[in-house]
């Protein structure tokens, strides 16, 4: 399954990573990801469908130079790609400290779809 290699991969890059939302011992962590679907759109062919992700890095401090790059890289091994929007970053205290937050949108379509 498509999400069961989204995780595996993001897993690699020596990081905790939740579907959905993270899980209240995320409290602890000074790092993670968050990752979801985001929407399902039936392309104008009406022949395929494209799936939209959102990955969100979280990182006490800052994230690291690279790092979304290399979430990037790793998803684009698997065929996943970055969308053309751009990149969102927002911040947050949370018990006295500061954590920086990446949101990232990528795709992939599908051929062949039962919607039409």
């Amino acid at each position: 399954m498509k999400l069961e290699k989204i995780k595996k991969k993001l897993e690699e890059l020596n990081i905790k990573v939740y579907y959905g939302s993270a899980e209240k011992s995320s409290k602890d962590l000074k790092e993670y990801i968050v990752f979801g679907r985001d929407k399902i759109k039936l392309n104008d062919s009406k022949m395929s469908t494209t799936d939209y992700y959102d990955v969100v890095i979280v990182v006490e401090g800052w994230i690291a130079e690279g790092f979304v790059d290399e979430v990037i890289e790793a998803l684009s091994e698997i065929g996943i790609k970055k969308s053309k929007e751009d990149i969102d970053f927002k911040y947050l205290v949370r018990n006295d400290i500061s954590y920086e937050i990446a949101s990232v949108k990528f795709f992939d379509t599908v051929g062949r779809t039962r919607w039409r």
